[in-house]
């Protein structure tokens, strides 16, 4: 096996595995039927977007001389020290977070509006913590 991939390539790949589910024909479309499955795809795209963020904002991190964190709360911690005057993109981030979690362990289920708000989050923290 290689070595671990950097946080930019796990960044660029958890999007992509995201969009890959997003793009339903590609999967089995009898599987694609039941509510259940489509339910899990849309929890795991939320996880999948959160942690790209993550991947990020570690890459992003690294490149001003950082260690990558090794908690999320750390990360947090990190994140306000660089980017003090990007607090609102932070809270947008935490949010991510949040409903990721919920996702994850809560079960609850995002929509495709969910989706779109995470995306553009994530569009947001890309474009502003850099």
């Amino acid at each position: 096996m290689t070595g671990p991939l950097s946080h930019t390539v796990q960044h660029q790949a958890n999007k992509g595995l995201e969009q890959f589910l997003a793009n339903g024909p590609a999967l089995d479309v009898a599987l694609l039927g039941t509510p259940e499955i489509e339910a899990a795809l849309n929890q795991w795209r939320l996880v999948l977007l959160f942690y790209a963020a993550v991947q990020h904002v570690n890459a992003r991190l690294d490149a001003h001389g950082h260690l990558s964190p090794s908690s999320h709360a750390e990360r947090k911690r990190k994140m306000r020290q660089v980017w003090p005057g990007e607090m609102p993109v932070i809270a947008k981030y935490e949010y991510l977070e949040m409903l990721s979690r919920e996702a994850r362990y809560n079960g609850w289920v995002p929509d495709a509006q969910d989706l779109a708000k995470a995306t553009s989050i994530l569009a947001t923290i890309e474009h502003h913590l850099v």
